[in-house]
C-alpha cells in the first residue's frame, strides 16, 4: 500500500538511479581481463652485450640471492640470455603488491652498483596492462630501420605519450645509428696530436652551455650556448686547434662512418621492406576502447604527414576488437532477454501493456547495477559481463514470479489495488527465501584462492550485486508498473492453458501408479553426470576464435642473429602464402610482451581476414603441415 501511495516518487528515484548507472557506464574501464595486481614483480637487467656467462656470474646469480632475502618472497624465476636477465618474483596472494614493488626496488638499488655500474634495471608490477592493448609497425620501403627508430622515438613518440591513458610506447628491437670517425695515424703525428686531446675538443664544441641570466623590461632571458649539431656531417666542419693558434678541419685527419648499432634483437612486419614494431600500452585504470580511439585518430593524422617522407604507420592487432564484442553480446543477451520476457508474459497472461514492462526493468536492473560496479571498483571485462549475463535469469524468472502471482489474484475478480497488495505481499517471502538460495551458491566463488578466485571473485560478486539489485526492483517497481498497466476492471477471456493444465494432471496421476520407475532413472542421471564430469576437458578459459594467431619458434641455440632472421623471414613468407592471412608482425630476441628473449627465439603475431572463412584452429593445421 505504501509503495502504490508513493508510486511517483519511487518511479522518480529508481529512474536517476538507472541514469546515473548509464552515466557511469561511460566511464567504467573496459579491458578483456579483470584490471587486478597480480602477486608477481618482473625484474628486467639489460647490460649491453655481455656474453651470457658472464650475465650468469655477475648480474642473474648475485640479483636472485639478494631478492631472496625480500619479505614473502615464494619463488623466483629467472631467464638469461646475452646482456639480459629476466627475473619473475612470485609472492603470497595477501601481500600488498605496492608493498611488494618497493621491496624489490629498494633491494636493487642496494646491489645496482654491485652487478654492474651501466646495468639498466627496469622494474614492472604483473597486471592485465602491462600486456599491449594494440600492436602497430611504422614502415617504409626505403628509409632504413635506423632512420624509421629516431622517427618513431624522437617525433612520433612524444606526441603518442599525450594522448590521455596512454602508459608507454614499448618498442621491439629499436636500431640505432652509430657513427664512427676513423683518423688518420700519420696526419694526427705530424700535428701532434693525440686522441684524448682530439676527444676533448670535440666534445667541448657539442654541447649546450649555460652562460648566464639578463633581466631587462620586466623579462628574464636565459643565455646558453648550444654548439650541438643537426646532422651527423656537421661533425666534419668542427675544428681542432693544432696550437700556435692555428686550427684545422675534423675531415682533413678524419673520415666520417655511419654504421648501425649492434642489436640483439629484431622485428618486421608482412608489408613493408624495412618496419619497427611497437606496442601500445596503456594506464592500469584507463579505459582501453578510449585509449584505442584517441590512439587511431592520432595515427590517421600522422600518417598523413608520415606517407610525404615515405613512412607508414600499420596496425596489426587491436585487443579492443574482443571487448568490444563482449560488450555487444551482453547487449544482446539484455535484448533478447527482453523480448523473451515479453513473449512469454504475452503468450500466457494475454496482457499486451503489462509485458512491456519487461522493457522497462530488464535495462533498469542492469542500469542501477553499474553503479554498485563504480563503488566496488569492478571494471568491464569478460568476467564481470558473465556474471551480468548470468544474473539474467534470475532477474526474469523474479519479475515474471511478481507478475503472474498479481495476475493469479486478479483473474479471480479481486480489483486492481487489491490484487497488486495481495500478489506482491503473498509472493515477497518465497522470492526473499529464493534470492538468498541463489546468492549463497556463488558465495564460495569469493573463497577461491589465487589466480582463478580473483578473476571469479568478479563474476560472482557482479552476479550477487545484480541479484540484490532485481530484488529491490521486483519489490518495488514491478507492482507499480503492473498498477499502471493493468486496466481497472478484468476483460473475460478464455484461459487456454487450462487444457494443457487438466491432461498434466491426468498425466502425473497415471504416473504415480508407476513411481519405482523414477529411481533407476535418478541412478542412470546421476552415472552419466559423473562419467561426463570424468570425460568433460576442463580450462581455465574457453577457446575462441579472436582472429589472430600467434607463432612461437624456436631455433637451434648455436644460430646467430642474422641467421634467425634469415630463417623467421622464410617462415614469414610462408604464412603470407596462405589465404585467409591479412599481415604479420615478427619479433626475434624478444616477445609480444616486455620479456627478451635468447636470439635464437621469438615469434609471429598472424593478423586473419576480418571475413576469413576458416577458423583459426583450422589456419593453424594448415600452417602447421606446412
Amino acid at each position: 500500500l505504501y509503495i502504490l501511495k508513493n508510486k511517483l516518487a519511487i518511479i522518480l528515484i529508481i529512474t536517476l538511479l538507472a541514469l546515473v548507472g548509464y552515466k557511469l557506464s561511460n566511464t567504467i574501464p573496459k579491458g578483456v581481463l579483470p584490471n587486478i595486481f597480480f602477486p608477481r614483480i618482473e625484474v628486467s637487467i639489460d647490460n649491453g652485450h655481455a656474453p651470457i656467462s658472464q650475465m650468469l656470474y655477475t648480474v642473474t646469480k648475485p640479483s636472485e640471492e639478494a631478492l631472496k632475502t625480500v619479505q614473502d618472497v615464494q619463488k623466483i624465476v629467472s631467464s638469461t640470455s646475452v646482456g639480459s636477465t629476466e627475473i619473475n618474483l612470485y609472492f603470497d596472494w595477501s601481500i600488498d603488491p605496492y608493498l611488494a614493488y618497493q621491496l624489490v626496488q629498494a633491494r636493487m638499488a642496494d646491489i645496482k652498483n654491485s652487478i654492474s655500474p651501466d646495468a639498466k634495471i627496469t622494474i614492472r608490477q604483473a597486471t592485465p596492462s602491462m600486456y599491449p592493448v594494440s600492436i602497430y609497425a611504422i614502415g617504409s620501403d626505403d628509409v632504413s630501420r635506423a632512420k624509421l627508430t629516431e622517427k618513431l622515438y624522437y617525433e612520433l613518440k612524444p606526441v603518442m605519450l599525450g594522448i590521455e591513458g596512454v602508459y608507454d610506447i614499448q618498442m621491439k628491437s629499436p636500431a640505432w645509428s652509430e657513427y664512427k670517425l676513423v683518423l688518420d695515424s700519420k696526419k694526427i703525428a705530424t700535428y701532434k696530436l693525440d686522441i684524448n686531446n682530439i676527444t676533448t675538443q670535440l666534445k667541448a664544441q657539442n654541447s649546450i652551455d649555460f652562460l648566464g641570466l639578463i633581466k631587462a623590461k620586466h623579462t628574464q632571458y636565459i643565455l646558453s650556448l648550444n654548439q650541438k649539431r643537426d646532422n651527423a656531417n656537421d661533425l666534419l666542419s668542427l675544428r681542432i686547434n693544432i696550437g700556435n693558434q692555428k686550427s684545422i678541419k675534423l675531415s682533413d685527419i678524419a673520415l666520417l662512418l655511419e654504421k648501425q648499432n649492434p642489436i640483439k634483437q629484431y622485428s618486421a612486419s608482412s608489408r613493408y621492406k624495412n618496419s619497427l614494431v611497437f606496442n601500445l600500452l596503456r594506464q592500469p585504470s584507463a579505459n582501453s576502447i578510449d585509449v584505442q580511439n584517441a590512439f587511431n585518430k592520432k595515427v590517421e593524422e600522422l600518417n598523413k604527414k608520415l606517407s610525404k617522407e615515405g613512412m607508414h604507420i600499420e596496425k596489426y592487432y587491436d585487443g579492443t576488437d574482443f571487448i568490444k564484442e563482449a560488450v555487444g553480446s551482453v547487449i544482446d543477451a539484455i535484448a533478447l532477454g527482453s523480448l523473451i520476457a515479453v513473449l512469454i508474459i504475452f503468450f500466457f497472461l494475454r496482457k499486451f501493456r503489462l509485458s512491456l514492462a519487461a522493457l522497462v526493468i530488464i535495462p533498469i536492473t542492469f542500469f542501477i547495477t553499474m553503479i554498485g560496479m563504480k563503488f566496488i571498483g569492478i571494471d568491464f571485462n569478460i568476467f564481470s559481463l558473465g556474471g551480468m549475463v548470468a544474473a539474467m535469469g534470475g532477474l526474469i524468472d523474479q519479475m515474471l514470479i511478481v507478475i503472474e502471482n498479481i495476475e493469479r489474484h486478479y483473474e479471480k475478480g479481486e480489483t486492481k489495488r487489491d490484487a497488486i497488495i495481495k500478489g506482491s505481499r503473498e509472493i515477497l517471502p518465497i522470492m526473499g527465501v529464493a534470492t538468498i538460495l541463489s546468492i549463497l551458491i556463488f558465495i564460495p566463488l569469493l573463497l577461491v584462492s589465487g589466480i582463478v578466485g580473483v578473476f571469479f571473485k568478479q563474476l560472482a560478486i557482479v552476479l550477487v550485486t545484480t541479484y540484490f539489485i532485481s530484488q529491490f526492483i521486483a519489490i518495488f517497481l514491478t507492482p507499480i508498473i503492473a498498477y499502471i498497466t493493468l486496466p481497472k476492471e478484468q476483460s473475460k477471456h478464455e484461459d487456454f492453458m487450462q487444457t494443457y493444465i487438466d491432461r498434466y494432471i491426468s498425466f502425473l496421476r497415471k504416473s504415480f501408479k508407476y513411481s519405482w520407475i523414477s529411481l533407476p532413472i535418478i541412478i542412470a542421471s546421476l552415472a552419466t553426470s559423473v562419467y561426463l564430469y570424468l570425460h568433460i576437458p576442463s580450462t581455465f578459459l574457453p577457446e575462441w576464435d579472436e582472429g589472430n594467431i600467434v607463432v612461437d619458434l624456436v631455433m637451434p641455440t648455436d644460430i646467430t642473429l642474422e641467421q634467425s632472421r634469415s630463417e623467421f623471414e622464410q617462415i614469414g613468407k610462408i604464412i603470407s602464402s596462405t589465404k585467409e592471412v591479412e599481415g604479420w608482425t615478427m619479433r626475434i630476441g624478444t616477445g609480444l610482451g616486455g620479456l627478451n628473449k635468447p636470439i635464437n627465439q621469438g615469434d609471429f603475431l598472424v593478423t586473419l581476414d576480418s571475413h576469413h572463412k576458416r577458423s583459426s584452429f583450422e589456419v593453424i593445421d594448415e600452417l602447421r603441415a606446412k
